[in-house]
């Protein structure tokens, strides 16, 4: 390989003074917005052209897509301050566990569970495994539990639906005897359970038990009373199918969702009313012949009013017809009869609204981006709600939250 001549450096040299002085224009406006390139200005004269092309490269690129570069390194600093706070969120909503302990195991799932657990058959050495991610009021788990194991169980606190993923498991309870196979999903009974897992993998979700109160009543009183299953296997493969895709939804938008109150709410109610058209339970469906009396134009508007007053809080249907004083059937019958919508979809086309004028009034200058404000107003998927924005105002929200 060929020298370089004396004549050669110089005409690099020349080459590199002029694209680091084109450098140090792009650091001058760069610094407004606390961001530097900084290449690192000692070493060999080709790891500083490398640097001083790579970094001309990009300032061409910036006002190639963006026209105003500080602009755009301001929303590029946002999207990575989010992409990392959503990264944080993340890790810190899940939590994993693992030993190979037995009774360490068995003082942890108690505590996660809120039961008695006794486990016969475990040996030292083989490992229990248990992931969480936690939305607060419910929770999607996955547990691994080792070899041949005799499980005695009290009733749990929350709800809990657990689906088998590998191994198999024999359960008695209520005086019933089952066998359970990958793919069979249950309900955990409020009686003593004996339980015999073999090499077991299952996925579950826990749910307040009070939840179900804020989508479904018992009795055609006003206030809404306390929901139980009834049976503890779905009602029917349709029903089955149903609850995996909610549990499929909920996975992949806890993955990449924001933790808002209004979302956390928005989420815990959806998986309540998938377990009441999946399970057998003591829920009333239809309204009751008070429930028709009390579905007035004016429970309508009363409704309507308390809705809009309070769209910014975490509203469930419950709160809603606590606040008109009548039954939840009847104020969703009264949205039917009278508004041909139901009380939570009025509820989210009033958020709608409020996300479009907070995406009008909003600078992405100062950091605010479309997923901050719909997650705001209790949207939990991104591309539902881009959908619906823009079937609402004929545009998409990023194009709002520009113009």
């Amino acid at each position: 390989m060929a020298k370089a001549s004396e004549e050669d450096h110089e005409r690099w040299r020349g080459v590199a003074d002029r694209l680091f002085a084109a450098i140090g224009a792009l650091q001058a406006k760069e610094s407004a917005a606390s961001l530097h390139l900084r290449p690192p200005f000692r070493g060999r004269l080709f790891w500083h052209l490398r640097y001083a092309r790579r970094n001309l490269l990009l300032r061409r690129d910036y006002d190639r897509v963006a026209g105003d570069l500080l602009d755009y390194v301001l929303r590029h600093q946002q999207e990575e301050r989010e992409r990392r706070r959503l990264e944080a969120l993340s890790w810190a909503m899940r939590h994993e566990f693992s030993t190979t302990d037995p009774q360490l195991a068995i003082d942890y799932l108690g505590n996660v569970y809120g039961t008695s657990l006794r486990f016969g058959g475990a040996r030292d050495g083989r490992l229990f495994k248990h992931a969480r991610s936690d939305g607060t009021s419910f929770a999607v788990d996955d547990i691994q539990l080792p070899a041949n194991l005799s499980i005695r169980q009290t009733p749990a606190k929350p709800l809990i639906i657990g689906q088998i993923t590998a191994g198999r498991m024999e359960r008695e309870c209520a005086g019933r005897c089952e066998r359970l196979v990958p793919g069979d999903i249950f309900a955990h009974s409020d009686s003593p359970t004996v339980m015999k897992a073999r090499e077991l993998r299952a996925a579950a979700v826990t749910i307040d038990v009070a939840v179900l109160a804020q989508v479904a009543a018992t009795s055609p009183a006003r206030a809404p009373g306390p929901v139980r299953l009834t049976g503890y296997r779905p009602i029917s493969p349709v029903a089955a199918q149903r609850w995996n895709r909610a549990v499929a939804y909920l996975r992949a938008e806890l993955a990449d969702g924001e933790a808002q109150p209004l979302v956390m709410g928005a989420v815990a109610r959806l998986l309540a009313a998938t377990v009441l058209t999946t399970f057998p339970n003591t829920a009333l469906v239809g309204p009751t012949a008070q429930d028709r009396r009390d579905a007035t134009s004016a429970t309508a508007r009363a409704a309507v009013a308390y809705i809009e007053e309070h769209a910014h809080r975490d509203l469930s249907v419950a709160d809603i017809s606590a606040a008109v004083n009548v039954s939840i059937r009847a104020v969703q019958f009264a949205f039917r009869r009278h508004l041909d919508t139901t009380p939570m979809a009025y509820l989210r086309r009033v958020r709608l609204e409020r996300a479009h004028r907070d995406l009008l009034a909003a600078d992405p200058r100062d950091g605010v981006t479309v997923t901050m404000i719909a997650a705001r107003w209790g949207f939990l998927s991104h591309s539902r709600f881009a959908a619906r924005y823009r079937r609402a105002y004929d545009v998409t929200p990023r194009h709002t939250l520009h113009s």
